[in-house]
């Protein structure tokens, strides 16, 4: 019976996926987000940047820059969501094509678990959330993922 129970919960524990569970959540997030605040519904394909109150340091500069430089290629339509108009940012985002801007200066994305320590990325594809990532040099290549 031991050995039963114990076989049970192993196979419930190796079939928990907390990265799956997490994107969901932050799919959630996202939606409620668009759907209460800014009034609108998510796009069924596309990208949203989540710029947060940073000022822009060199090394946030540095790969927002080449984050720009990838998302100039990419044909989906992205979001760029900022708390102010930073106009260093606002100049990097005006030659990126196919884009809207929009500002939360209210701050009210923490009340729907937007607000992070770093910029956040969602690339969302036939009305699913296929990846999320904290934007850094290293998560860059998760772009490199959407078609």
């Amino acid at each position: 019976m031991y050995r039963a129970t114990l076989l049970s919960l192993l196979i419930l524990i190796s079939c928990y996926s907390p990265s799956e569970e997490r994107a969901n959540e932050k799919f959630n997030d996202l939606a409620n987000y668009y759907s209460n605040v800014l009034n609108l519904s998510l796009p069924k394909n596309g990208i949203i940047i989540i710029l947060q109150n940073q000022r822009c340091s060199s090394c946030r500069l540095s790969t927002f820059l080449r984050l720009s430089q990838l998302l100039k290629s990419n044909i989906l339509p992205k979001t760029f969501l900022l708390s102010k108009n930073d106009s260093t940012l606002i100049n990097i985002i005006s030659t990126i094509p196919n884009k809207v801007v929009l500002f939360d200066t209210e701050n009210i994305r923490k009340d729907y678990g937007l607000d992070y320590a770093t910029d956040l990325v969602f690339l969302l594809k036939e009305s699913k959330l296929k990846n999320w990532f904290e934007l850094s040099n290293a998560n860059l290549d998760n772009l490199k993922s959407i078609e």
